[in-house]
Parts: structure tokens; C-alpha cells; sequence
């Protein structure tokens, strides 16, 4: 496909139209809500991961697996032979 066919092509919704408004229905009758309170919910401004204190758990376990492996890298698997120090270039 040339760019200029993928362009035309992003000009089309990305799937009928139709399904996308029995979708959404759906989604309604889902949640169990009306469509305004759908609308109200869609239009609501993003919110960032960091705003959510799990994400930051999240990172903050990442960190310390990290600091931990590298001291057990160090002290234990190094000197022992179990793995390879990496080479440098």
C-alpha cells in the first residue's frame, strides 16, 4: 500500500458506522447508564497513569527488583561464575 492510499484510507471511520453505534448501545446497556451519562463520561479529560497510586507501587517495585538484582548480580553471581560478567566495548 502506497502513503497515499493509507492516507485516503484514514479518511473512512475506522469500522461502519452502524456497528459503532450498536457498539456503543451496547456499552450502555452495560454499564447500565443513559446515553448522557455515556456522553458526560466520554468527555471527561484524560487522566495520566501516574495519577494513580498502583502505578506508582508498580514503579516503585520495578525499581527495587532492579536494585536488587544488581546487587545479587555483584555480590553472588558474578563472583561465583554463575553468569558472565557482559564484555564492554
Amino acid at each position: 500500500m502506497s502513503r497515499k492510499e493509507a492516507l485516503e484510507q484514514l479518511k473512512n471511520p475506522p469500522y461502519p458506522i452502524e456497528q459503532q453505534m450498536e457498539d456503543r448501545e451496547y456499552v450502555i446497556k452495560k454499564l447500565g447508564i443513559n446515553n448522557s451519562e455515556f456522553d458526560k463520561i466520554m468527555q471527561t479529560p484524560e487522566v495520566p497513569h501516574l495519577f494513580y497510586e498502583s502505578d506508582l507501587d508498580r514503579k516503585l517495585l520495578i525499581k527495587l527488583f532492579h536494585l536488587f538484582f544488581s546487587v545479587y548480580l555483584r555480590i553472588i553471581a558474578y563472583p561465583l561464575g554463575i553468569i558472565s560478567r557482559p564484555v564492554e566495548i
